[in-house]
Formats: C-alpha cells, structure tokens, sequence
C-alpha cells in the first residue's frame, strides 16, 4: 500500500501533480498552499498569467486539477480546493518569483533587525540563486545584500 505524504509535503506533492496541467490551461502555477482554516483543511492553487486571471481561468485550472488530484489521492480526508490569483500584493517564495520581480519596490520583512527595523521598502536590483541573495536598493541609496534565509517575508506592493 503506497503510503500518503505528511502535511507538510502535500503542497509540493500536489504541485508536481499539477504543473504540467496548469501550464496546458495558459496559466503558470504560482504556489500551492495547504492550510488549516476553522472550518477544515483547504488546498489553494494559485496561478498567475501575464494579462491577469479571470473567473474563467480558475474554473478551467478546476476543472483540469481536480481528476489528477482525486486519482492520485495524496490527502487523507476531506479538503476544501481552491484556485485563486496570488493577487497584487504576493509573496515572493521562491527563486522565480523573486527573479520575476528584479526592479521593482517591494516590502521586505527580516528576522533579525538591520540597522534597528525589522522591515523595509526598496527595489530588488539582483537575485544570486548559486549563492541564494538578494540584493535590494534601499531608501537612502545605499544597497544590501541579504542571504534569502534572513528574509522573513518579500511581498509585492500595489501601487494605484
């Protein structure tokens, strides 16, 4: 009998299971997140695509999602499926999120305070993935160069 991932693999179980499906609806998938809410587990895909997300989009990442999760069956239980827009104001996880964002301003949150603030707004100017940094312009010019383990959170700001 195969047995069933923990919770904390299920995200990335599902989004090797998913991928390839959301790619061939035009969409790129942004994450996945599985997460306890109060009323039960919910599975969250979000996709992306360049245009933006519509309705439409979400109903056909359903539609193409549901039987491959439901016939690989890597949850025990029941759970709420979710397709969603990472929105305007995403977290940046990874290295291709963080990549896609180079020259822009964003919001940072640290671990540990630099130069006495835990959190910051200033443009992403590189992304070194063989050494896993981020190097940001800040407010006053100057630039800083942080290893991504000292990052607690980056996030997109939407401007309007």
């Amino acid at each position: 009998m195969e047995k069933k991932p923990k919770k904390k693999n299920i995200a990335e179980t599902v989004r090797e299971l998913v991928k390839d499906a959301v790619e061939e609806c035009g969409c790129e998938l942004w994450d996945v997140e599985y997460v306890k809410e109060p009323t039960g587990w919910n599975l969250i895909i979000y996709i992306d695509k360049e245009e933006g997300i519509s309705l439409t989009d979400c109903e056909m990442v359903n539609d193409a999602v549901e039987p491959i999760i439901d016939e690989a069956d890597p949850i025990e239980g029941s759970y709420c499926l979710e397709i969603s827009s990472p929105g305007l104001e995403r977290d940046l996880k990874n290295h291709s999120h963080i990549e896609a964002f180079v020259g822009v301003q964003v919001s940072v949150k640290l671990y540990t305070a630099f130069e006495g603030s835990k959190s910051f707004v200033a443009e992403i100017t590189s992304h070194d993935e063989e050494n896993d940094t981020v190097t940001f312009a800040m407010s006053d010019g100057n630039m800083h160069t942080f290893e991504r383990k000292a990052l607690a959170k980056i996030s997109t700001i939407a401007e309007f």
